[in-house]
């Protein structure tokens, strides 16, 4: 009988510690499976510290929110960007998401999104003899995008997932999983303040789904996950712009100090915004943040820096980011983002991607 070691360090989404891999793991940290669909490559949010998810409508928005897509100045996009992950410790980790919409007519809106993910697979033999293999991991969706009004929207989507699944790191047999999942979203937009100061705001949970059986009579939960995000943006005058953002990132998953085996995917969504064993500060320590900062020069050239934070308790994950973009021809936009670590435990990464939106609508 062969043993399994599946290398799972994950990164955003990024949530699971580097601190896990040391002599005593971090209990306290929700640990759902399929956590590849939570990892965050997009350029331009990652720029924002990895944020954003009530700013763009463009394509960026098939993955960060699909309620904001009927507001794109654009009747048509599709995207592609990948990355390699965590190249500190490991050489054979890769995702690749790419996706794109399509107006339907001036209220609803389709897109869709395939993400990608390689991750290594060491091997032991009962005699002690490693082979290293590769696991393919991936997800597809699609959503339908509804304006309600001028300014509300809303999405609903689903999801099949299709990945290698087991209930902890070094656990001995690999389970094979398929499971369907569900979105939901809101957005509203151009909210004015003042005149020249407008504001949207939205909200997003993703991976609403059934537990997965990851073998020997255990389950574990999706990786279900709340979003909400608010930005700000002032023009300063015809040509220049400067948006902020702040969203708020909190997983729908039971903190994993009790016996949540025999919760449905319901009850374990419900507990987990009051099952942490140090109360409401606990709970409120599991919420990550992201703070951006975008500036645009004739809706042409965009330059965008932000920061991630989390809690010490929960990961202690810090990230300083930095970005820019150029949309060439009102038709192909080109973005860059170079995420750094703050702690210098799971290295920078830089992340590019590549855009087209076709016709555009004339207001």
């Amino acid at each position: 009988m062969k043993k399994t070691l599946l290398l799972f360090t994950l990164i955003a989404g990024f949530t699971q510690s580097i601190k896990a891999q040391t002599q005593t793991a971090i209990i306290s940290i929700p640990t759902p499976v399929h956590q590849f669909m939570l990892i965050n490559i997009d350029p331009m949010s990652v720029s924002m510290g990895y944020g954003g998810m009530a700013l763009f409508t463009d394509e960026t928005a098939t993955y960060l929110n699909p309620a904001m897509l009927v507001h794109s100045p654009n009747r048509s996009g599709f995207f592609l960007t990948g990355s390699k992950l965590l190249p500190k410790f490991i050489d054979d980790m890769y995702l690749v998401r790419g996706g794109g919409y399509y107006h339907l007519n001036e209220k609803s809106a389709l897109s869709s999104n395939l993400t990608l993910f390689k991750q290594p697979i060491t091997t032991i033999s009962n005699i002690g003899v490693p082979t290293t293999s590769s696991s393919i991991n991936w997800g597809w969706g699609v959503n339908y995008t509804r304006r309600l009004s001028k300014q509300i929207s809303m999405a609903v989507g689903a999801k099949y997932l299709h990945g290698d699944v087991t209930t902890s790191p070094a656990n001995i047999d690999r389970v094979s999983s398929n499971n369907v999942a569900f979105d939901i979203s809101l957005a509203h937009v151009d909210t004015e303040v003042f005149k020249k100061f407008t504001f949207n705001y939205g909200l997003n949970i993703a991976n609403i789904g059934e537990k997965v059986n990851t073998g020997n009579k255990q389950y574990a939960f999706l990786p279900t996950n709340l979003k909400l995000g608010i930005a700000p943006s002032y023009k300063l005058d015809v040509k220049n712009k400067v948006a902020f953002t702040i969203d708020a990132d909190k997983l729908l998953v039971p903190t994993p100090t009790g016996n949540h085996n025999n919760d449905s995917a319901l009850l374990g969504m419900l507990t987990s915004l009051s099952d942490a064993s140090g109360g409401l500060s606990e709970e409120l320590k599991e919420i990550t943040w992201s703070l951006g900062m975008q500036y645009t020069y004739d809706d042409f050239l965009f330059f965008r820096m932000g920061k991630f934070l989390e809690s010490k308790d929960k990961g202690n994950r810090s990230f300083t980011t930095l970005g820019a973009g150029v949309m060439i021809n009102k038709l192909v936009n080109v973005d860059v983002a170079y995420s750094i670590d703050d702690n210098g435990r799971i290295g920078n990464t830089l992340m590019l991607s590549l855009g087209f939106n076709f016709s555009r609508i004339e207001k």
